[in-house]
Parts: C-alpha cells; structure tokens; sequence
C-alpha cells in the first residue's frame, strides 16, 4: 500500500477510536469559545486529504 494513502487510513482510523464511544449528542455539541462541533472538525480533516 501506497505510502501516503496508508498514512491517511491510519489517521481516518485512529479518529473514529477517538470518537467510538461519544454519543450523537456530544459530537454535535458546539462548546464555548469554538464554531464548530466535533463532527464539523472531522469532516474537514477529511476532506483536506
């Protein structure tokens, strides 16, 4: 596997263990100080790749 694309696919999986066990709720949830919510956060790490 290429490099790159295997560095990707570690990233995208070590996200989804940070989030495995938060609840619709908590990734929608924007906190104080911030615009965006978790979700909004990891789509846009993945769409930067």
């Amino acid at each position: 596997m290429n490099s790159k694309i295997r560095k990707i696919k570690n990233l995208r999986l070590f996200l989804l263990e940070q989030i495995a066990g938060l609840s619709t709720k908590q990734l929608n949830a924007v906190r104080v100080m911030s615009n965006n919510n978790i979700i909004w956060n990891i789509a846009h790490l993945i769409a930067a790749q």
